[in-house]
């Protein structure tokens, strides 16, 4: 597993009196490199890329098993994102796209910004799905 290292630095900051951000984003982090090293993407072209829903679907594909724990996590995943709003490139707000979750270092949060934002609830939110999906793997034998 060459993401070893990586993950278990991100996975540190999931938890703790971190702010709410960056335990979500390292949370998120850590669930790519895990699914990457899980499927056996680190060495390939597939490595490319943050679509989270699709690496669960190819962890679906990898074993059928999971299918039916994965699925609902999985559409709360991408409801969840696609909630929160960003600050896109053209300077106008836009939802996170679930394909895409490193937009959240853009959020528009709450605290900066008068319309169009984000809350740390919508954040908690996105955390707790990520740490599901976590623990509904582990209990399947998916040990990221």
């Amino acid at each position: 597993m060459p993401y070893v290292y990586n993950r278990v630095a991100f996975r540190a900051g999931c938890d703790g009196p971190l702010p709410i951000l960056l335990r979500t984003y390292c949370a998120l982090v850590s669930l790519e490199l895990g699914l990457k090293d899980f499927l056996g993407l680190t060495e390939s072209p597939g490595n490319g890329g943050h679509d989270l829903p699709d690496l669960l679907n190819q962890v679906k594909q990898h074993d059928q098993r999971l299918a039916g724990p994965i699925n609902s996590i999985q559409t709360q995943l991408r409801n969840r994102l696609s909630s929160v709003r960003c600050q896109g490139k053209a300077g106008t707000a836009h939802s996170i796209p679930a394909r895409s979750y490193p937009y959240l270092r853009y959020v528009r949060h709450e605290q900066d910004w008068d319309a169009d934002y984000s809350t740390e609830g919508q954040l908690h939110d996105v955390h707790n799905i990520v740490q599901k999906l976590f623990s509904t793997l582990k209990h399947h034998g998916v040990d990221l």
